[in-house]
């Protein structure tokens, strides 16, 4: 960094200031570096110290703010001038046209607004069609992120966009699109494309439809700016008036392209006399060879801009549209100064007669002839006629009246004529004037002088003579110093009234002109054209001498320069660029730029326009300003902003971070750049800030970089990070240290995500002993369903950006659980014993902890397993204890009611059985040696249980049987019936031992021949066949399972067609009375009928031994009518021909609860 003189030096170097004033002055210090100067201060720096100070009693605070405010605008005015200067005429940088596009910032008023907008949708206030699934989206997108406190802070620190709402909106619904069901001739990419074109027109809103279309306009303006563009934003920047703006731009002369050309010119070289000064007050650099390299520096830093210079086309002098200068720029790299050593006076400063040859293009027009004959008037006249004129390039161009040479006695003849001639575009003046030198136009006469603009940096004024197109003699302007000078004596120098000189060391050249006006123009263009730092001033004349019809620019000039010093800005015109400290006022024009870009319609992160861009570059490359130096005032700037909330890309730190990291180490592209001391320090310092910002950033990384956002900015915080800790440009830093370090900022972030989800959810104020446990376990369930939402958002959001240290961030999610194991194991410990609501907590917890695959049988999820695993034994106890004694009494006071598909007693059993079962099922237990106990003493229980039940139930079917006596008019209780069912019930559950199977199948098998072994008696075939349909009925109504009522049935059935066909069979030999074929036949020929809609295969209703009983019937029967019975035809049964398409599979028992307990 230059330094700067203090306030004290500027007192000293000013000798007309008073006592009271260096009081005042040593009082009163600005807030902010003012003006430094190289030499002494110029007026325009320290306006105060030309107005006499009070003393100190009499001045007040007021005053003293006032002042402070008067010298805040006189700095900013003056700044603001050289910015104007640098938009006017760039020949050093451009506007980018490859910036990123930067999106729309939503403020806080948006947000509210979108806020409102989504509220609207959701209750159905908007024409926006939706189904239930994009309902349930948007919901959620409102709910979890629009409503999320982290997105108001994000919209505060200025870093949140629109693009950032509608990308976490696709980023949440991407996952719902993939899961919804395929849908005929609707792909999903159609389905997001829709849900994302919804939402759009939600977060529009319906009032302003073309309101995207409007910011896409506008970003496109972002791309480049013009002139009047330029001018505007720089007046908002520095905070100047428009109309100071106006009197600065006259004042300056920004609209003509010579002017400003010349105003370089003298910048320049008045910053090469001042680099011989500087070899005496450099700044402390960190080397001693460092001063050689920073004169080195400042030389091809010069060089530089004067052949940026040169390399300008010429132009006109003045443009016809006020801001018409053209964008011109030059093709080498905008920051990169080659160190050649070339001094200035080596330019070659040879100028050809060839370099300053002209080309006129002239118009002649006649108007009007007078004198001539007169001529009909459709006469065609034809002439030739040689014009001698003598006209003047730029001259006037109205018609005058000319005499036409005629022959002797000839009529006079006068000719009206318009000569225009084009004044050429480096032909800056011309006219008649008198001259006398010392090498050349060695003899005082008046002469036609052209001064002409070779080039940027070359111009010569040279002399003609009539109808020559080559300079007589020509004197090349470099190193003169043009001022009027008074009247020089002698008879030699008679004609010219007013004189002026060009002096140069050596030489000396006289002119002299007719007019004061006339001279006042020459001097004008030759300082203009020889670039002195010395400004002519006319000597006060009087007004007879300035001429009425003489030209007005310089009259428009001089009004206003007059209208500048009426408001007090000439002096502040007329200062010299080079007697400013730059460095400070870029530092100040840069805070000012960065503040107006954070502040504007764009979520800039801190990276500037291409406007802003071009001026800044602009500003230093034409001022001096160091491009290190400003980097650094850039990266403090920003640092400054993300200290106080505002969201910076860390892209952005990280570039500025690394240029200037290879400039402190050597290790920059173009080689060796020289650093001061201070600046050293202040790297220094800001690298240390930078450090301690980002470990806080890595540490609340998800309130740094809410859901993601900025896009990659966390993943640009640790490479960023990385690079701050390397010692040197070129020395990566070890793994195991970067890995520490992030390792820290990871433990830390883990306790403060615990801190804020457990203040969220108000967890300290349930501990105590006056809150009910029951509050306490649902306040540590909400803890843990929020805990769990914090790391899904997490490892959505920011998984990809710590993919490199996945390890430590399991380390931090470890860490992030034990803090909550804290708060877990007081919750469970203030619980009364034998309550079990918190397996609730175990069930969300271990779910959760299964599924991801780096915490599943970690840390935490052992601590969970250990401390509910005595929980669940003894929860098993006491629910085993407690069925036992439910079977007990149940049965006890069991009356056989039917309920569903068996009694009271058994339903209640079963229930508790199988909800026992999916309770430890639904624990999922992580411990496999446990897991597999659990179940197995599970299955034993039941299988007791289930035993207990069979027998109990046995127990009451026997009592019923020893007390029942069996007739033809017995009908089966419908108790019978749902003791059947609950033993059918006890079969169809799940296989718990395989004694358990062999016990039911015996139960039931007994049970069964129980009806079937039972002989209602002799009586009479109707009475029987009443009696089996009857009970059929009631088996029907009372038995609940399908399977087992089918099989009692046949059984039945096929018990009672044996014991007739045995009957027969016992009968082969003897002859059967009427009375009992006809009982018999009655009865073989209706019970088929009975059983047909429940056995639906034929052949186990008419079996063989069906067909045997029946072929027997009747041949007994046409015996005893005495038919043959050889004419009796075999009767026909259904199904005995065809095939059966539905036959019967005779299972088992065991084979059908085989299939039962498969679920086949």
């Amino acid at each position: 960094m230059i330094a700067s003189s203090s306030d004290e030096e500027d007192v000293d170097e000013a000798g007309d200031v008073d006592e009271h004033t260096q009081e005042l002055l040593s009082i009163y210090q600005r807030g902010e570096q003012t003006f430094s100067t190289t030499s002494a201060p110029s007026p325009s720096v320290s306006p105060s110290l030309h107005t006499p100070s009070p003393t100190l009693s009499v001045v007040s605070e007021a005053t003293l703010q006032e002042q402070q405010e008067d010298d805040e605008r006189r700095e900013r005015l003056q700044l603001y001038i050289f910015v104007l200067r640098c938009i006017a005429y760039p020949f050093n940088a451009r506007q980018p046209t490859d910036m990123a596009r930067r999106h729309a910032r939503v403020s806080k008023q948006d947000l509210v607004k979108i806020k409102q907008r989504f509220e609207d949708f959701l209750k159905g206030d908007t024409k926006i069609a939706s189904d239930e699934a994009f309902y349930n989206a948007v919901r959620a997108y409102f709910d979890i992120f629009i409503c999320s406190e982290r997105v108001q802070k994000m919209v505060i620190s200025g870093g949140c966009s629109s693009n950032d709402f509608r990308e976490v909106f696709k980023t949440m619904i991407e996952k719902r699109v993939r899961s919804l069901p395929e849908i005929d001739g609707i792909s999903k990419e159609t389905v997001l494309s829709s849900w994302m074109a919804k939402n759009d027109a939600i977060f529009r809103g319906e009032d302003d439809p073309k309101k995207g279309p409007r910011i896409a306009a506008s970003a496109a303006s972002e791309l480049i700016l013009s002139k009047e563009q330029l001018y505007e934003m720089f007046q908002t920047i520095l905070g100047v008036k428009k109309y100071e703006h106006q009197i600065l731009f006259n004042a300056c002369q920004l609209d003509s392209a010579d002017e400003q050309a010349a105003c370089i010119r003298r910048e320049l070289h008045g910053r090469c006399k001042a680099i011989v000064d500087q070899r005496k007050r450099l700044p402390g650099f960190i080397h001693k060879d460092m001063e050689t390299l920073f004169v080195e520096e400042q030389q091809a830093a010069i060089n530089q801009l004067m052949g940026n210079l040169e390399s300008q086309p010429v132009t006109k002098g003045s443009s016809d549209s006020k801001y018409s200068m053209p964008f011109t720029r030059i093709k080498g790299p905008q920051h990169t100064i080659s160190i050649v050593e070339v001094a200035v006076d080596d330019v070659d400063s040879a100028v050809s007669k060839s370099d300053v040859m002209l080309n006129f293009t002239i118009e002649v027009i006649v108007k009007e002839a007078k004198g001539l004959k007169s001529l009909p008037p459709m006469k065609i006249v034809y002439c030739t006629m040689e014009v001698i004129i003598k006209p003047i390039p730029g001259g006037s161009e109205q018609p005058e009246l000319y005499d036409v040479v005629t022959p002797k006695a000839g009529d006079k003849i006068q000719l009206k004529i318009a000569v225009k001639m084009d004044k050429p575009v480096n032909l800056k003046k011309c006219g008649m004037i008198y001259v006398q030198g010392k090498t050349v136009w060695k003899k005082w006469k008046k002469r036609f002088f052209v001064l002409v603009q070779v080039s940027h940096y070359t111009f010569a004024m040279c002399s003609y003579r009539e109808k020559s197109a080559e300079p007589t003699e020509m004197m090349h302007l470099e190193g003169y110093t043009v001022d009027y000078c008074e009247a020089v004596s002698g008879e030699e120098h008679k004609g010219g009234k007013f004189f002026f000189k060009a002096v140069k060391e050596g030489d000396q050249v006289f002119f002299a002109t007719d007019e004061e006006l006339e001279r006042q123009i020459w001097v004008n263009k030759l300082y203009t054209a020889t670039g002195q730092s010395h400004k002519p001033v006319a000597p006060n004349l009087s007004a007879i001498s300035v001429q009425p019809h003489s030209s007005n620019s310089l009259t428009r000039l001089q009004g206003d320069h007059d209208r500048a010093r009426k408001h007090g800005l000439e002096d502040l015109i007329q200062a010299d660029p080079n007697n400013f400290n730059h460095h400070v006022l870029f530092e100040k024009l840069q805070h000012l730029t960065l503040t107006h870009r954070l502040n504007d319609s764009y979520s800039c992160l801190g990276w500037f326009s291409p406007g802003h861009v071009f001026v800044l570059d602009e500003y230093c490359a034409r001022y001096g300003v160091r491009g290190c130096h400003g980097q650094l005032c850039y990266l403090s700037d920003l640092l400054d902003r993300a200290e106080a909330g505002v969201m910076i890309d860390p892209t952005l730190l990280h570039y500025s971070f690394a240029f200037w990291a290879s400039h402190v180490h050597g290790n920059r592209p173009d080689g060796l750049g020289t650093i001061t001391v201070d600046e050293k320090n202040w790297f220094e310092e800001i690298k240390i800030r930078l450090w301690n910002l980002l470990a806080f950033q890595i540490t609340r990384f998800r309130y740094s970089f809410p859901f993601g956002r900025p896009e990659g900015a966390l993943k640009a915080t640790l490479s960023l990070f990385e690079r701050v800790m390397m010692k040197d440009i070129s020395t990566p830093v070890p793994p195991e240290e970067f890995r520490k370090e992030i390792r820290s900022c990871l433990h830390q972030a883990a306790l403060v995500n615990y801190t804020r989800v457990s203040a969220y959810a108000k967890i300290e104020e349930s501990s105590g002993d006056h809150v009910p446990p029951e509050t306490i376990l649902n306040d540590i369930m909400h803890l843990a369903e929020l805990c769990i939402d914090l790391l899904h958002q997490n490892e959505e959001h920011h998984s990809e950006a710590l993919a490199w240290v996945s390890d430590l961030m399991v380390e931090h999610q470890e860490m992030f659980w034990s803090l909550f194991t804290v708060d877990m194991d007081a919750a469970l410990a203030a619980q009364l014993p034998d309550t079990w609501e918190s397996f609730q907590l175990f069930q969300l917890l271990n779910e959760y902890l299964c599924d991801d695959t780096n915490l599943n049988r970690g840390k935490f999820h052992r601590h969970l397993r250990d401390v509910f695993a005595p929980l669940v034994i003894r929860y098993i106890d006491l629910m085993e204890s407690s069925i036992a004694q439910s079977l007990h009494k149940g049965f006890q006071k069991e009356n056989w009611i039917p309920l569903r598909d068996g009694c009271r007693a058994s339903e209640d059993l079963f229930w508790k059985l199988t909800v026992l079962q999916q309770f430890i099922a639904e624990l999922n237990w992580p411990d496999e040696v446990l897991a597999s106990h659990l179940m197995k003493r599970l299955k034993l229980m039941a299988s007791d249980m289930v035993q207990s039940c069979v027998k109990r139930t046995k127990a009451a079917f026997d009592k019923w049987l020893k007390q029942t006596s069996f007739s033809l008019e017995l009908l089966v209780p419908g108790t019978v019936c749902v003791m059947l069912n609950v033993v059918i019930q006890a079969k169809k559950q799940y296989r718990y031992h395989s004694d358990v199977n062999i016990f039911l199948k015996d139960v039931i098998q007994e049970m069964f021949s129980s009806f079937i072994s039972k002989n209602p008696g002799t009586d009479l075939e109707d009475y029987y066949l009443n009696f089996v349909k009857l009970n059929l009925e009631v088996f029907r109504d009372s038995l609940k399972d399908e399977k087992m009522k089918k099989q009692l049935i046949k059984d039945w059935y096929t018990s009672i067609i044996t014991k007739i066909c045995d009957w027969l069979s016992d009968r082969m030999n003897m002859a059967l009375h009427q009375y009992q074929v006809q009982t018999l036949l009655t009865i073989a020929a209706e019970l088929p009928q009975f059983v047909n809609e429940d056995l639906s295969s034929s052949r186990a209703i008419y079996s063989r031994t069906y067909k045997t009983m029946f072929s027997r019937l009747r041949m007994e029967d046409a015996m005893l009518k005495g038919e043959s019975i050889y004419g009796a035809e075999d009767p026909s049964y259904a199904g005995e021909d065809g095939e059966d398409d539905g036959q019967e599979t005779e299972s088992s028992d065991e084979e059908a609860l085989i299939r039962l307990e498969t679920g086949n």
